[in-house]
């Protein structure tokens, strides 16, 4: 194990980073934990749109978007990236 994973598995945050793409590149074990998913599925480094798409058909954002807190980007799920994500 490199020193960066083992920095970020000993930190009690969790930490995930995609990169210019929308490519998941770094996670550590607790952001799957915060985020209720498969370690073994975000290290196939899935793209931020599964993600956001996992998380939306799971329920995370409410059924309305409610429980994003900033206006903007509870606007911006309701309509540009319902749009975005059903191409």
């Amino acid at each position: 194990m490199s020193a960066l994973e083992t920095t970020l598995e000993s930190i009690d945050q969790g930490i995930s980073m995609v990169d210019a793409q929308g490519q998941l590149v770094l996670f550590n074990r607790k952001a799957a934990e915060m985020l209720q998913m498969d370690p073994a599925w975000l290290a196939q480094r899935p793209h931020e749109d599964e993600l956001v798409t996992f998380m939306r058909e799971r329920g995370d954002f409410g059924p309305h978007f409610e429980n994003i807190a900033d206006p903007a980007v509870r606007e911006f799920m309701r309509h540009d990236a319902a749009n975005f994500l059903a191409r």
